[in-house]
């Protein structure tokens, strides 16, 4: 994760976020049926690069719009996904089914917000194994 080793995905967005790093005090372990929502989170920074390449390149300024809370006007939600230690055992009726349930959970009230962008990369892939034609 964002503290530790890795700078794919999430590492990077929490580095041009840094608000989004106090996410991790308040968030424990997500059962099945659960995500967490990120309101107004700040970018600060632009880089380059993925991986071994991401590298800091300059300061950001933010001009995303406020709301009328004086936060930026975007949503993060944040899901974990299964960890598969070979990636057969990811269509089972069971881990399909909790990965389906997992994005409902994180999407179900997408209608409600004015922006609907989803962008999710190879969610669960990479060091989870998972399959990007499945995910």
């Amino acid at each position: 994760g964002v503290l530790g080793r890795g700078s794919v995905q999430e590492e990077i967005m929490f580095c041009l976020y840094p608000e989004m790093i106090i996410s991790r005090l308040f968030s424990s372990h997500l059962n099945d049926n659960e995500c967490y929502i990120i309101k107004g989170a700040e970018r600060y920074s632009q880089h380059s690069g993925y991986a071994d390449t991401f590298r800091w390149s300059s300061d950001f300024i933010d001009t995303t719009p406020l709301d009328s809370e004086g936060r930026r006007c975007n949503t993060t939600i944040a899901m974990d996904a299964l960890a598969f230690n070979y990636t057969g055992n990811q269509y089972s009726k069971k881990a399909t089914l909790r990965e389906l349930n997992k994005c409902y959970c994180a999407f179900v009230n997408l209608h409600r917000n004015e922006e609907k962008h989803i962008a999710t990369g190879n969610w669960g892939c990479g060091v989870f194994n998972g399959d990007p034609e499945l995910k």
